[in-house]
């Protein structure tokens, strides 16, 4: 109740006198008998304000709860940020495909302010806002993160960024998250740089990625990220080749899986459907055995192997047009992935997926079927879209067949809106088993949900200066 009235006061604060306008917004949900909270946030002039609150046990109960805040102006931001760009890029190499906008979007932190997010508490200050920028982060299991970054634009189109920093990771963390195939993090300070050098155009982006690691007992590591894409919305191809050094190390004291992965996309868009084409091959590090024998390898078996992967894919997509009344969109998805671990036993999966949206004047109505050969997924949802500010409506339903016993989501929203403002309202339930013995009731307290949410946005201008006498 104090932080919710705190941000009710934020909100009547005066504005910056400046012509604009400033958003106010409240959520709260309730998640069965034990999770409660709230998210209220005030935006305006370029800079923001999130308070959000999380609760365990039932309302008004003793139990704690989790508290984020969150500030956010041109000039420095503190509270859960997100990372982005070489930050996010550097803490998992090989983790992105083609596709990923990490390859191209702004070095930095950005606002979450969420207390279910996995981001950090950081603060940001920026000395010269979108150029340069100095931080301070939580770090992953215990530690701290100080470092700072840069970005220069010498020539349109092209852009330069750097990225250095210093952590002490948690000893103990590293060694709760043990990877079979890595040496565990030795501890001591590791330092990591990284620099960019980006080709942004409209028809064509590529961007290459050098990064550096090494620490106190960490020998040096290196990566390196090639990345392209050509096209427009018609017609696009993306390209994407990554190599980590056995040695490189993140700012969390993780290691890399894999040793070198190269993926990529294709895609034809028309104005009567689409196809994509997809691809990807990885291959792992080499296994780590402080006795010399592979790791996972069976007794008396022959020398490991590279845990190696690949996948290829294809999507379809086909629309049929209704006149003005409306449309038919299909879209038919499927992949196949095979893996080959470090004792030579292989895996092989198959995942596809079909869907159809079906619009009728204001009434879209989407349906899908996935499976993966162990289990399948269904799914249905409903939305009314009037065309003036009175309520949208809608209706989703999934039905997950991968348990013993079936699990049933649904959700239904009412959105109202206005001239200056929202009002939002939901209600669902969140996996509920449809067949156990047990306790059915208690079941459906602990898998029920609600919503609330409200935005209001206020024009403000600056107050009149009386003329000089």
């Amino acid at each position: 109740m104090h932080a919710l009235l705190l941000c009710l006061a934020v909100a009547q604060t005066p504005a910056p006198a400046t012509a604009g306008s400033f958003r106010f917004g409240l959520d709260s949900w309730l998640d069965g008998p034990d999770r409660h909270g709230f998210r209220c946030e005030v935006s305006g002039a370029g800079s923001r304000l999130v308070l959000a609150y999380q609760g365990e046990g039932p309302p008004g109960g003793a139990a704690p709860g989790s508290l984020a805040f969150g500030l956010s102006t041109p000039w420095i931001s503190a509270g859960t940020l997100a990372p982005a760009g070489l930050i996010r890029e550097t803490a998992n190499p090989l983790g992105f495909g083609p596709e990923s906008d990490v390859f191209r979007e702004n070095t930095g932190f950005a606002l979450d302010g969420s207390v279910a997010s996995p981001q950090r508490t950081a603060v940001l200050l920026m000395p010269v806002p979108g150029r340069l920028g100095l931080f301070c982060r939580e770090g992953s299991g215990g530690g701290r993160q100080m470092g700072c970054f840069a970005r220069a634009g010498p020539a349109n189109g092209f852009v330069l960024e750097g990225f250095a920093a210093l952590a002490s990771p948690a000893v103990d963390a590293r060694q709760e998250q043990w990877y079979a195939r890595l040496s565990p993090f030795p501890g001591a300070l590791l330092a990591q740089s990284s620099a960019r050098l980006l080709l942004d155009l409209p028809r064509t982006a590529a961007s290459l990625t050098l990064g550096v690691s090494g620490g106190g007992r960490s020998p040096p590591g290196t990566f390196l990220h090639a990345w392209v894409r050509m096209g427009e919305d018609a017609a696009t191809a993306a390209f994407f080749l990554g190599l980590v050094d056995g040695s490189y190390t993140t700012l969390s004291g993780d290691g890399s899986l894999e040793l070198l992965k190269a993926s990529g996309t294709f895609a034809v868009r028309r104005s009567f459907g689409a196809a994509e084409l997809s691809c990807s091959v990885g291959v792992g590090q080499p296994p780590f055995a402080p006795g010399g024998a592979p790791t996972g390898a069976p007794t008396g078996a022959p020398g490991g192997y590279l845990a190696t992967a690949g996948s290829a894919g294809a999507s379809i997509e086909r629309v049929y047009a209704r006149g003005a009344a409306g449309s038919v969109r299909t879209r038919l998805e499927a992949q196949r992935s095979i893996r080959m671990e470090p004792d030579g036993s292989r895996s092989d999966s198959v995942d596809c997926t079909a869907s159809l949206i079906a619009r009728v004047r204001r009434l879209e109505v989407e349906a899908g079927a996935s499976t993966d050969g162990a289990g399948a997924r269904a799914r249905a949802s409903a939305r009314w879209m009037p065309a003036g500010p009175v309520p949208l409506a809608s209706l989703d339903v999934r039905f997950d067949c991968r348990d013993p016993a079936a699990l049933l989501s649904a959700e239904a929203r009412v959105r109202i809106e206005r001239g200056g403002g929202t009002i939002s309202l939901g209600a669902g339930i969140e996996e509920l088993p449809l067949a156990r013995a047990g306790r059915p009731v208690d079941d459906l307290v602990r898998a029920l949900r609600f919503h609330v949410g409200w935005e209001t946005l206020r024009a403000y201008r600056p107050p009149a200066r009386a003329p000089p006498p």
